[in-house]
């Protein structure tokens, strides 16, 4: 494995890991705006899914820490796709180098 490999490899790697950790921190926090519309005994419909549903929840129990919750969460979005870019981009360039290397 040369060093354009192993450099390669590491960036990879950290990516992944960052990807992970963003989806875990998004679920913990849209499991957070879950809690607060069982406290309410909010039903939504099950159709709904991401910031649609957290504004939904927010627009229907309208407390300072659904509103805390619902900005981290429109806050998150755009970093968290961009890191999916950056792994999807890498995954790309990994399997080309792979390609060529054959």
């Amino acid at each position: 494995m040369g060093l354009l490999e192993m450099i390669y490899a590491v960036i990879f790697s950290v990516a992944v890991v960052i990807y992970v950790a963003s989806t875990v921190q998004y679920r913990r926090l849209m499991g957070a705006m879950e809690k607060i519309a069982q406290r309410s005994g909010l039903r939504l419909e099950e159709s709904l899914q991401g910031v649609k549903r957290a504004r939904e929840i927010h627009s229907a129990v309208g407390s300072a820490s659904s509103k805390q919750l619902l900005d981290k969460i429109e806050a998150m979005i755009p970093a968290f796709m961009l890191r999916f870019r950056v792994v999807v981009g890498l995954g790309v360039v990994g399997l080309v180098l792979v390609l060529f290397k054959m």
